[in-house]
């Protein structure tokens, strides 16, 4: 078993990136709905193999809406990119 694990849900929308539901080990550790307006939503995986371990991240989209057409979704994306924090 590892050392730690967490997933955070992160929301792209017209107007930046919202975090949303933070979890470790499977457990929802603090609940924040999704917002109505998400173009997109990923899933932040960290994970620290042992205490003595770098922490290694991922990315995995999770979610995406088909009212938006690809060419404003891509537009978005390349407004707000991805954050690494």
């Amino acid at each position: 078993m590892s050392a730690d694990r967490t997933t955070t849900e992160h929301h792209l929308t017209g107007h930046g990136w919202v975090k949303g539901t933070f979890g470790a080990y499977s457990y929802t550790k603090e609940e924040i709905p999704a917002p109505p307006d998400r173009i997109e939503t990923w899933n932040r995986q960290t994970e620290q193999a042992s205490g003595f371990a770098p922490d290694v991240s991922w990315w995995e989209k999770v979610w995406e809406t088909d009212q938006v057409s690809e060419e404003v979704k891509t537009s978005i994306r390349l407004k707000f990119p991805r954050r690494i924090d």
